[in-house]
């Protein structure tokens, strides 16, 4: 199960999925989905979408 995970990690990878799925093919409301995709709380979904953010506006290189 994905709980052992650092929860670095996770967000990280959270993050990276809401940069790579296009808002088409996202059900519902983003912390909604990534809390359901990810084990993270709702502290951790947010986190990960700052970290989206800054990936797109390039604040930040985490996706490379």
């Amino acid at each position: 199960m994905m709980s052992d995970l650092d929860p670095d990690f996770v967000i990280l990878e959270a993050a990276r999925w809401i940069v790579e799925t296009p808002k088409e093919r996202r059900p519902g409301p983003i912390v909604v989905e990534v809390r359901s995709r990810f084990p993270v709380d709702t502290h951790g979904a947010i986190a990960a979408l700052r970290l989206a953010n800054d990936i797109r506006s390039g604040v930040s290189n985490a996706a490379a």
